[in-house]
Formats: structure tokens, sequence, C-alpha cells
């Protein structure tokens, strides 16, 4: 009987362990990037897909996001992005974030964007649903600024914060609004 009650109270142990740890892979998502845009008072949310797809659905075929190192700047790129709604569905289009990081990523560091900072094709932030949707977010050389910081740089994975202000939205039809973008990153490898 005593053996009987020590199997019990093991096995009970046994079971509330597994299913804490069962609970954290499908309750839990953790994504790679967040990131809000808000045009006036409407907001609107984005997720990684990779990320999302781990935990939800099929894998989509899509790069995982990556930061490579061109010039002595890194750049966030490959940063595929799904909407979503508050009550964790995916809604909308995919677009590609890219994101320029700076030089010597380091803990705290905090990199900067002026208007005049971004010049040519070489922008520090782009949010761009391609020409099938014919819209996107970009920063321009007129009005808008922004600020990436690092929080952690270790074993090779970067993660940070962002947020950009003044953002042109543009439309195929031209350009229709500004926006204010922020967001997060983490677990970002650097390649």
């Amino acid at each position: 009987m005593k053996k009987l009650i020590t199997l019990a109270i093991f096995a009970s142990i046994l079971c509330g362990c597994s299913s804490s740890g069962n609970d954290t892979s499908t309750n839990s998502i953790v994504y790679d990037i967040e990131m809000t845009v808000k045009i006036g008072d409407v907001e609107k949310k984005y997720i990684d897909v990779y990320s999302y797809n781990n935990y939800e659905l099929n894998q989509f075929s899509y790069a995982t996001p990556v930061i490579n190192n061109y010039g002595n700047k890194f750049y966030l790129n490959n940063g595929y992005l799904y909407g979503i709604n508050n009550t964790g569905n995916l809604t909308g289009t995919i677009a590609e974030l890219k994101l320029t990081l700076g030089q010597d990523l380091t803990n705290g560091q905090i990199i900067t964007f002026a208007p005049s900072s971004a010049d040519g094709g070489n922008k520090p932030f782009s949010f761009d649903f391609g020409g099938l949707n014919g819209y996107g977010y970009y920063f321009n050389n007129v009005n808008s600024s922004g600020q990436v910081k690092i929080i952690s740089n270790q074993n090779n994975k970067l993660a940070g914060e962002f947020t950009f202000n003044s953002i042109t939205v543009y439309s195929s039809t031209g350009t229709t609004d500004y926006a204010t973008i922020s967001g997060k990153f983490k677990n970002m490898p650097l390649e």
C-alpha cells in the first residue's frame, strides 16, 4: 500500500511537470518581431510571419529574418510581417520590413535618424506591401525621424526596439497620410 501511494504521488508530480511544459508551447506565442502602425487614431498591429507560423500554421516559404552586415552597417532583412487583430488572428497581407540598425551594435546603444540622415535608397525604415497591393510605409527625407535602441547583443542574437515618426504612407494613387510606427525585435540572428 505504501508503495502504491508513493507511486501515485510520483505520477502526479510527473504529470504536473509535463502539462506545464505543454502550456508554454501552445498558449504563449513569442514573436520575433512586433510592430504597431498608428495613423491618426487608428492602430494596426503586425507580427513576424515566420515566428507566428512556428506556433500556429504551416510554414510560409519566406526567408527567416536575419541581421546582415553590409559595409560596416547592420540591417534587419527578411522581416516579413503579417497583420494581426486584437484576438490574435491573422488579417491582411504580408509585407516586408527593412530596418537600418547602424554600426557597433552594443547593449543600450541608441541610433537616431533625422530627415537628413537618409539619403537615396539607403533609408533606415521601410515596410513594403509590394506592387500587388500598391502601398507601403517609408522614411522620407523631408520630415521623418526615428530611433533604434539595442536592448541586447548576446550569442549572435540581437534584440531591440524602434520608433519612427512622420513615416510617409504611399498608395498606388500617391501619398495618402503619415504614420507613427513603433516595434521591437528579438532573437534576430547576426550573419
